[in-house]
């Protein structure tokens, strides 16, 4: 991890509105973050005019830029209304970051509510800023956030695991 030297959020996905972007923008929009950027990865600048200064449209990225961008945030944030499991949420976390993610997505296993990220209401603006302001108050902060409980997420998500469980899946109905 290379943190940037200002506070940055990283959300990475797409513009549906079922990811609830404009609830995170206007989160942004408050003085209280000001301080703190907002990158969005996958959202064209066409997708969302007149966002506040702090908040970055950086349209398509491809994968070594969403590795540097990974290392260089502070956090991830997901405010998705539905999201069954986040593929960018196990990434994060796998990676040593810190998420704010809503109750209304799936992988909130991977996250412990004020150790490892938060886990707000799908529309709770004060949460989320309050949440980012946890997360980004310095970058230690950020980096032990993001250390705890990375090693089991590490071991939960690799692919030893994966094919395990999807061998005993298997297992289970042939037998």
């Amino acid at each position: 991890r290379n943190l940037s030297g200002t506070p940055t959020c990283l959300y990475a996905g797409t513009n549906a509105p079922v990811k609830n972007i404009r609830t995170l923008i206007k989160a942004f929009s408050s003085p209280r973050l000001s301080h703190v950027r907002l990158l969005l990865a996958g959202i064209k600048p066409d997708d969302v005019p007149h966002c506040p200064a702090n908040v970055y449209p950086l349209g398509p990225v491809n994968r070594e830029g969403m590795v540097k961008l990974l290392a260089e945030a502070w956090c991830l944030v997901h405010p998705s209304l539905a999201d069954t499991g986040p593929t960018i949420v196990k990434e994060a976390r796998v990676m040593g970051l810190p998420v704010m993610l809503t109750n209304a997505c799936g992988s909130m296993q991977h996250i412990e509510h004020g150790k490892s990220g938060f886990i707000v209401a799908p529309y709770d603006i004060a949460a989320m800023q309050e949440s980012i302001l946890q997360m980004t108050a310095d970058a230690q902060t950020a980096l032990r956030m993001g250390a705890h409980g990375q090693q089991e997420c590490r071991s939960e998500l690799s692919s030893g695991t994966m094919m395990s469980r999807l061998m005993e899946i298997y297992g289970n109905i042939l037998n």
